[in-house]
């Protein structure tokens, strides 16, 4: 009887019987980088299909379509020699990252703005129709070295909000960490040193409204704590807070910093279940403008 069933089975294999089910594997696009991208940013306006992406001296123009990715354009964006052969000189954290990394890249209102770390001597330029850069203009801009880190290991965050660029830099070395406004028609402001502790930026967001007087700018950051005892972590999870319509103080107090800037320490969770987790890696905020509220997602490692 087993013999019969198992022939009634070849049989009905041998005939060609298709399955009733079948599961099919389609990969979405990919593009693959000619040579290893270890540090990118990346810049993508919403309803489009372009994506620009900034690796090693190199601004990569990237087209997605339903049927593949494909390098429309590789815009080019070299160190300047003398700036190589003074990081070689002065030994950056890794002689690999005496190159142009390009750190930044924003929209910001028709300008587009694009940062890089030219060999530990950062630079900024203006994107014109996707093919020249140019000197920044149309607006006030901060010095490249408060808008890219000199190196690509250095944390830094940027943030287009109502026609203005702010940039917050990670400490390294001897840099005090900062926020900061740097581009745009309004007036240029900065964090004072003593009010951030060697911050780590994880990310930053816009809190908008329809009320303009009522907007504001997020950072989440990792800070030092300076409490902290053996058992202790050395880092606090902390949210910064400035106001787009900040414009600085007077004249004989903070004329050129922030007036609107607080801080406080995150707590995750809600109720009596809330949780602290200190070493902040990446934090992204989903908003709801007619709630003025955001949910934050983040990412904490040990601090061990």
């Amino acid at each position: 009887m087993n013999s019969l069933v198992l022939l009634a089975l070849l049989a009905s294999v041998v005939a060609g019987k298709a399955p009733r089910l079948k599961f099919m594997v389609h990969e979405p696009p990919r593009f693959h980088f000619s040579r290893p991208e270890n540090y990118i940013s990346m810049y993508h306006q919403e309803g489009s299909d372009t994506l620009y992406v900034g690796g090693r001296a190199v601004i990569y123009v990237l087209n997605f379509t339903d049927s593949g990715v494909h390098d429309v354009q590789q815009i080019h964006v070299p160190s300047d020699q003398t700036a190589i052969d003074t990081c070689k000189a002065k030994a950056a954290p890794l002689e690999l990252e005496c190159d142009n990394f390009i750190t930044v890249l924003q929209k910001v209102n028709d300008t587009f703005i694009v940062c890089g770390t030219n060999a530990g001597s950062p630079r900024c330029w203006m994107l014109v129709n996707d093919t020249v850069l140019t000197d920044v203009q149309g607006g006030h801009i901060a010095s490249a070295s408060d808008i890219s880190p000199p190196y690509p290991s250095q944390k830094s965050i940027s943030l287009p909000a109502d026609g203005s660029l702010y940039s917050a830099m990670s400490v390294v070395g001897g840099q005090s960490g900062s926020i900061r406004r740097t581009f745009g028609p309004q007036k240029l402001l900065k964090t004072e040193n003593v009010w951030l502790l060697n911050p780590q930026f994880a990310g930053a967001a816009i809190i908008p409204s329809s009320e303009k007087y009522k907007e504001e700018i997020y950072f989440f950051f990792s800070e030092f704590n300076q409490s902290a005892k053996m058992d202790e972590e050395p880092f606090r999870a902390r949210i910064g807070r400035v106001c787009t319509v900040d414009e600085g103080g007077i004249m004989q107090l903070l004329p050129n910093s922030w007036t609107t800037f607080m801080k406080a320490r995150v707590m995750c969770g809600a109720g009596n279940t809330q949780q602290q987790y200190n070493n902040l890696k990446q934090a992204v905020v989903v908003t709801a403008q007619e709630q003025r509220a955001g949910i934050m997602y983040g990412l904490f490692s040990n601090a061990w």
